[in-house]
């Protein structure tokens, strides 16, 4: 079953039980619906964006205000950072490779933000004469190492050897 239209609160004209938010569809009210879920199938929770908000096996687990519902089988893999939802349908969004390069790429600059920070206070001391030996070597192999980063292509992640910090 898959109720494609979107779920909303309502009073209804002779309230059950106190303090229960109450909600329907066109279809009808929600706690009744639930009786036409098959037990042993997923139920994905998803927004007018297509955006996956929640999922469980039990339907009544599930609080739809403002959503629809897409019920799957069971050994359906939904992975919420990748699916979507799309005219009752489930799709690939963005693959993990996709997903992998994006948390890879801010990783990347994260890196390279702390390696400039290294790296200038390092120049300050040769700038102002006041490097030590060390200090002189060290610049030379963060800097090394931000080239290196900077050559990494976040694209083939999840296979990415970030080169080891000096």
């Amino acid at each position: 079953m898959s109720l494609t239209k979107k779920f909303e609160r309502y009073i209804p004209e002779e309230e059950h039980y106190s303090n229960v938010i109450y909600l329907r569809n066109v279809d009808g009210d929600w706690y009744k619906q639930q009786a036409n879920f098959k037990n042993n199938t997923l139920k994905i929770l998803y927004d007018d964006d297509g955006v996956i908000t929640s999922m469980h096996h039990d339907v009544s687990m599930l609080y739809p205000e403002g959503a629809y519902i897409l019920e799957l089988d069971p050994q359906t893999e939904v992975d919420i950072d990748i699916h979507r939802v799309k005219n009752g349908q489930l799709f690939e969004y963005q693959t993990k490779n996709e997903i992998n390069a994006l948390q890879n790429e801010a990783q990347k600059k994260i890196l390279l933000a702390e390696a400039g920070n290294i790296i200038d206070t390092l120049q300050d001391a040769i700038d102002l004469g006041l490097a030590t030996d060390e200090e002189i070597e060290k610049l030379k192999e963060w800097k090394v190492y931000r080239i290196q980063l900077n050559r990494i292509d976040t694209s083939t992640a999840p296979d990415i050897e970030w080169p080891v910090k000096p």
